[in-house]
């Protein structure tokens, strides 16, 4: 049980959540944090009071458990964060006192893009969407630290890269005006994806400068922000992005098994009657 001295810097979540939830989420014990942040997400909708003390008390418990090495708990935390905005409160906090809030977690969630569990990556990228819709924020914040340069041992990681490179995307879709300030930052995550060994790497980017250019609109500019790539992975993604100018729509999926026998049907018949008009003629 977690002494008095280690709950001192404590006193908001004390003064939101009681103590017994408080010390089951500074308990050693994965099972016991888990279950506090259950209970947390259980009464949150109900918790009357100072609303911006209950948005802070919560940021608090769900920081505490970014580098938990459990992931029932990260999921667990992230399922507590995701109930925080069904409150009011969080539309009414100002976005500096919001960024300041989060600023630790969002450097910690990107990073979890490349996260091995596949509902940790979902979960830390649905938070950082959430938190970029809210209108005092906006994605400018996040979207900086998702475009930080990253290490030559991270562009390694095919999954962090991907993670990454499918938020970006999401981000150029869901915010184009914004994101349209960052292109920069955003051509040089893509010409690092572009570089990757990975086939799914290189895939993901080339989808995501296709997003870019939609939002820039300008060849000539993609072709001065790729002017440093390799001259072959230059000239072919300028070849995908000319053949997006030109409207060109992918080729339609082959067509199923009952697809075909009835085009084969409609083939003989038109077939057969050319020949009998070919007689009667």
């Amino acid at each position: 049980v977690p002494s008095l001295y280690l709950l001192q810097d404590a006193t908001e979540l004390i003064a939101v959540f009681g103590e017994p939830l408080v010390r089951g989420l500074y308990s050693k014990v994965w099972s016991l944090r888990q279950s506090a942040l259950s209970r947390m997400a259980e009464v949150l909708p109900s918790l009357g009071g100072d609303g911006r003390a209950v948005v802070h008390a919560t940021c608090q418990a769900v920081s505490r458990c970014t580098s938990d090495k459990m992931v029932q708990v990260e999921l667990m935390s992230m399922a507590l964060f995701s109930v925080l905005f069904t409150l009011p409160a969080v539309g009414a906090l100002p976005g500096k006192e919001w960024l300041g809030l989060t600023q630790s977690m969002t450097a910690s969630w990107v990073g979890k893009l490349g996260h091995h569990n596949p509902r940790v990556r979902e979960a830390v990228s649905d938070a950082l969407l959430a938190v970029c819709r809210l209108p005092q924020c906006g994605p400018h914040n996040i979207a900086a630290e998702l475009l930080k340069p990253i290490s030559a041992t991270d562009a390694t990681n095919a999954r962090l890269m991907i993670g990454r490179l499918s938020l970006l995307h999401t981000f150029l879709s869901d915010f184009p005006q914004e994101l349209s300030e960052h292109a920069k930052e955003a051509m040089r995550a893509i010409k690092t994806g572009l570089s990757s060994a990975s086939a799914d790497v290189r895939t993901k980017a080339t989808e995501v400068a296709q997003q870019l250019h939609r939002i820039i609109g300008d060849l000539s500019t993609m072709s001065d922000f790729l002017s440093d790539l390799n001259p072959a992975t230059r000239d072919a993604l300028l070849i995908t992005l000319q053949t997006d100018d030109q409207g060109y729509s992918p080729p339609r999926p082959p067509p199923s098994r009952v697809q075909a026998q009835h085009n084969q049907h409609q083939e003989k018949r038109s077939g057969g009657s050319k020949a009998h008009h070919r007689r009667s003629s």
